[in-house]
């Protein structure tokens, strides 16, 4: 069976305002807006250089169930991350006959088949097939002529408790590799078999973090929030270029860029509060186990 990385959502109260944030700092390209009062609010943003399947989903109100709960509890925050699959049914029997909890079964919304479980963490994942392909969120051609820095949405981050066990939920009931293992710092990334096939793609992974994470901003976000979905990350070519042309655009950075293990790191907030880390691209043979 197939599953790869499509979308991370963010829940947020005002869509067009995250929209304009998006497009307007970060060159991301609007590929999809599904609108109908009271009953769906999304937007699907991908990088504006079109390197991955893999997108941001907007989520606004009315939220309902699971997304209600969370945006409760946490307010404007990364809501879950998503697959596209190619049979929905085998995977609700495959996650059923695993274990794994499962919030919501196989249902038609709109254009799209879906569920929803929650993973070893107790992050809420959801699976998708789009009953209608017109309506895919689809990338743009990758731009021929570029103003300023490019942003490469490069991976989504969780803390878990467990280092190993998340690593083996992943492993054994997902499908995914681990392609790059820190483990002794305290995290790793996973990949889809999709990405880990293709030798051209771009990096559209997840990233693993564990209690022994040595850094504070980690620790804090376990001390508050418990494991779950943390930060987004993209990747730039240079770092202190994209931090003064963010600062230009009136982004304000909480972590100005800074060397970390022979790359650079940077980091702010989205208008909901969610973090983004910028960092330099690393090279795939670089990585990949």
């Amino acid at each position: 069976m197939y599953a790869e990385l499509q979308h991370v959502s963010i829940l947020t109260p005002d869509v067009e305002g995250s929209i304009r944030f998006y497009q307007d700092k970060l060159g991301m390209q609007l590929t999809a807006r599904v609108y109908q009062e009271e009953i769906i609010n999304i937007a699907f943003l991908h990088d504006g250089p079109a390197s991955t399947p893999f997108c941001i989903k907007l989520v606004g109100p009315p939220f309902r169930d699971w997304a209600q709960d969370t945006y409760e509890e946490r307010g404007p925050s990364i809501g879950d991350f998503a697959y596209v699959v190619d049979d929905l049914p085998a995977w609700h029997r495959k996650l059923r006959d695993s274990g794994v909890d499962i919030i919501m079964s196989p249902q038609q919304s709109l254009t799209i088949d879906e569920m929803y479980f929650r993973d070893i963490c107790g992050n809420v994942v959801e699976m998708i097939t789009f009953a209608d392909e017109t309506l895919f969120p689809r990338i743009q051609p990758k731009r021929t002529e570029n103003e300023g820095i490019e942003y490469y949405l490069n991976h989504i981050s969780m803390l878990c408790y467990d280092l190993s066990a998340t690593e083996g939920f992943y492993h054994g009931v997902m499908g995914m590799e681990t392609v790059f293992d820190r483990r002794n710092t305290g995290f790793i990334l996973v990949a889809d078999p999709a990405y880990v096939a293709d030798s051209k793609r771009e990096a559209a992974t997840l990233e693993i973090m564990s209690p022994e994470a040595p850094w504070e901003r980690e620790q804090t976000f376990l001390a508050e929030h418990g494991a779950g979905l943390d930060h987004l990350c993209y990747v730039v070519n240079d770092v202190e270029k994209a931090f003064e042309e963010l600062t230009f655009k009136g982004v304000e950075f909480f972590e100005e860029p800074y060397e970390f293990h022979s790359n650079c790191l940077a980091w702010f907030y989205d208008p909901n509060g969610v973090q983004i880390e910028l960092m330099l691209p690393m090279p795939r043979d670089g990585f990949l186990l």
